[in-house]
């Protein structure tokens, strides 16, 4: 008999007659309610017509009757997320998890749909989906980024700081990295924290031209300041630094400040020279 039915389904269906499709298909499933393959053609054939509530509708009566498929499990998630509805598909797939089958599938389709949840939320508030979405997968580069950048606009800077620190785990001190950590003590008003960032920065990549000029600027602002404080040995290095590396005013800047160094010590000749 359920043979009998099944081809009367197909040629209804082939026929292009999907109501009467739809009604076998249901009879299929009063009389086989644990067939996996009967309830997907029903679902399919919702589908087909565009009724997206009724195939949702049987896609939850056959989890009712098998609760562990993962065929249905799937077509439920796509319905879900044909129409938009992440925070249901999330919730579902957090359901099942509980359930201990098909975890291993569910957690790689949980980050997917989270991902997927978090771009079409992007205009509306996406940083609660991007940060459990770079929480559960901290090698995702989108995410990471958009929590760094969005944490260090909006004052969250435990929160950006944190985000680096496990990135540095990972991906050790790479510059880019590096960079956003600078930024974000620069947006806290941590001079100190900035200026050890820029001295890290400059040991691991001196030859960068933007490294190098936000090292020039910390040597410049540290020659200052020893020189205010009368430390004239320590000014004249940092000096010469930025003679060499600083821009042409800097420069000029600098061997000006060297001759007054060298004169505040005595050292004439190293005076004159610079002079010269």
């Amino acid at each position: 008999y359920l043979y009998y039915v099944e081809q009367e389904a197909l040629a209804k269906k082939n026929e292009g007659k999907m109501s009467e499709a739809i009604d076998l298909g249901s009879n299929l499933i009063e009389k086989a309610p644990e067939n996996v393959d009967y309830y997907i053609e029903l679902i399919n054939n919702y589908l087909k017509i565009g009724d997206y509530e009724k195939a949702l509708n049987n896609a939850e009566r056959g989890l009712y009757n098998l609760p562990q498929s993962i065929a249905l499990i799937n077509k439920k998630l796509d319905i879900l997320t044909t129409q938009s509805r992440y925070d249901e598909a999330l919730t579902f797939i957090q359901l099942k998890m509980k359930d201990g089958a098909n975890r291993a599938e569910l957690e790689r389709k949980y980050s997917y749909f989270l991902e997927e949840a978090a771009r079409n939320s992007k205009k509306n508030d996406p940083y609660t989906l991007y940060k459990t979405l770079f929480d559960r997968n901290p090698r995702n580069e989108e995410a990471f980024n958009y929590v760094v950048s969005t944490a260090t606009a909006t004052g969250l800077y435990e929160d950006a700081l944190e985000a680096i620190k496990t990135v540095k785990n990972i991906k050790g001190e790479a510059k880019e990295v590096l960079a956003k950590e600078q930024t974000v003590y620069e947006r806290m008003g941590d001079l100190s924290k900035v200026n050890q960032m820029r001295v890290r920065l400059y040991q691991l990549y001196p030859e960068d031209e933007d490294v190098k000029y936000e090292y020039t600027l910390y040597r410049l602002q540290q020659a200052k300041t020893d020189m205010a404080d009368g430390i004239y040995d320590k000014a004249i290095n940092h000096w010469k630094f930025i003679a060499e590396f600083g821009d042409e005013e800097q420069k000029k800047a600098a061997l000006v400040s060297i001759y007054n160094c060298s004169f505040q010590q005595g050292l004439f000749d190293e005076s004159l020279n610079v002079l010269e």
